[in-house]
């Protein structure tokens, strides 16, 4: 067994990844995609042992705020734990449940506060996919900057011009407008043949109740499975009302993994 940093990845390796992911796109997807578009942003630590891939440590850090991403996963990757920056806004999704505890130790040594919470993975696919409202969401785009920015800031995110657009033009934002306020937004942060992630589904407390989240998850939920991928977003376990409202867009769980939030 051995373990590599994605510096010295080679084309075996490459085979081994590609294979890792052809496996499980689900579980695997965040690995592929940043090593396919991500690359200048990422840093990859992987265990290899008899021809397979048995472990990796994916570390995303978004170039604009600083935030780290950091998936753990395998059996083997133990041996990464120690190669985990632990550091204020970041989040590390332990895939392997007997991970969590030895995470958790290496955050709470650096004194730093957190939070764990297991967050589970829900999918819809075109069999169980039920739109609501189909099209009623419109994609966000430049002209759209200000009322994004105003929304974010309702959300707890300060974001400026320029991340705002860079934003609205990586992801796909689509929004539900009443009396030309932006109310609710719904996006795909990430997108591969395979699986489509849909997040940041947010609405303005004052519009709550209305069924605007539902409106804008359905209407990207619906780009995802017209392309022919599968759905799949992340929920707090804990959110049983979000959970409901996925599940009556035909989101299933198929598993969950514990997220360890780093605070200020």
């Amino acid at each position: 067994m051995e373990y590599m940093s994605i510096k010295s990845l080679n084309y075996p390796v490459w085979r081994m990844l590609v294979e890792l992911y052809k496996s499980d796109p689900l579980t695997h997807v965040y690995l592929m995609y940043d090593i396919v578009y991500e690359l200048e942003n990422s840093d990859i630590h992987i265990v290899v042992g008899n021809d397979k891939i048995l472990g990796y440590l994916l570390v995303w850090k978004d170039p604009a705020t600083g935030f780290l991403g950091v998936h753990i996963w395998g059996s083997n990757a133990d041996v990464l734990v120690d190669r985990i920056p632990v550091r204020r806004a970041a989040v590390i999704q332990v895939y392997n449940d007997e991970l969590v505890d030895v995470v958790t130790r290496k955050v709470e040594e650096k004194g730093l506060n957190l939070d764990v919470k297991r967050f589970l993975n829900m999918v819809a696919d075109s069999e169980t996919f039920k739109p609501y409202k189909p099209e009623v969401a419109v994609r966000l785009t430049d002209e759209h900057i200000e009322a994004f920015i105003k929304l974010k800031s309702t959300q707890g995110q300060k974001l400026d011009k320029r991340s705002a657009e860079v934003r609205l033009r990586k992801w796909m934002y689509y929004g539900i407008f009443e009396n030309e306020v932006l109310a609710s937004i719904a996006c795909c942060y990430l997108r591969m043949n395979e699986v489509w992630l849909i997040g940041d589904v947010f609405t303005d407390p004052k519009y709550r109740r209305r069924g605007f989240a539902k409106m804008a998850t359905s209407t990207v939920t619906e780009k995802a499975i017209n392309s022919g991928a599968i759905a799949m977003l992340h929920v707090d376990s804990d959110n049983g009302v979000a959970r409901h409202l996925y599940e009556t867009l035909g989101y299933r769980v198929t598993g969950g993994r514990y997220w360890i939030m780093i605070r200020d």
